[in-house]
């Protein structure tokens, strides 16, 4: 029965994201903030495992390394993924944090650094996002990249852009407009295509796969 308490934290990565099949083993809470793990550890049958995707950085103060450390060190098994989760888990790996997913990858093998590549903005009533964070744009280039549509010069350029660009203004359309006016009008048209057929969110990923971990685990 202890699976029953296990719980992820998430918001616009978690969107519709929980299989019916899953939900009575996972508990669903709001992007983490700083003193919610510290609220679950003081209850008297608190989660044995925790999954972590987005958080608050704005609102709220952020998850603190030290709190999801006093947390494994009380037992619990915490997972980590898509956002701040995928973020904390590389830095928490040695202390036993597990990382799941792509976006996890990337920073772990430091093939991006910058923490404002998984900032989004969202409808706090339902989450649904109303940006796009710059490491699903880079992502999803990396791959269009492999398949030939646009050229690597033309993605990187194109992620330059928006890297400039404050975070709630990232959008595919940004992204699209770019490469149209400053790139190349076809390969703005071969992006539009790709995502059309695709609709890539490695973020949203990321959760589902650890929506299983957590959802399956056992201690």
């Amino acid at each position: 029965m202890t699976r029953l308490n296990n719980v992820i934290f998430g918001g616009p990565s978690l969107v519709d994201a929980i299989p019916n099949d899953l939900r009575h083993l996972v508990r669903k809470m709001p992007p983490i903030k700083r003193g919610d793990l510290d609220q679950l550890i003081s209850q008297s049958s608190p989660p044995k495992v925790i999954g972590i995707t987005d958080g608050e950085f704005m609102q709220s103060f952020s998850i603190s390394p030290k709190e999801i450390i006093r947390a494994i060190n009380s037992g619990m098994t915490i997972f980590g993924s898509s956002s701040i989760g995928a973020l904390r888990a590389v830095e928490l790996e040695k202390f036993g944090m597990i990382g799941i997913g792509e976006v996890f990858s990337w920073y772990r093998d430091g093939l991006v650094e910058d923490d404002d590549e998984v900032a989004m903005t969202y409808c706090p009533e339902t989450f649904l996002p109303t940006s796009v964070p710059l490491i699903n744009i880079r992502i999803a280039l990396s791959q269009i990249v492999q398949d030939d549509p646009i050229t690597r010069l033309q993605a990187s350029a194109t992620i330059e852009k928006l890297k400039s660009t404050y975070f709630p203004n990232r959008h595919w359309h940004a992204a699209i407009r770019f490469l149209e006016e400053f790139q190349s009008p076809v390969a703005a048209i071969k992006v539009r295509k790709y995502l059309a057929e695709s609709n890539p969110d490695a973020k949203q990923q990321d959760a589902k796969l650890l929506i299983e971990q957590v959802a399956n685990y056992s201690q």
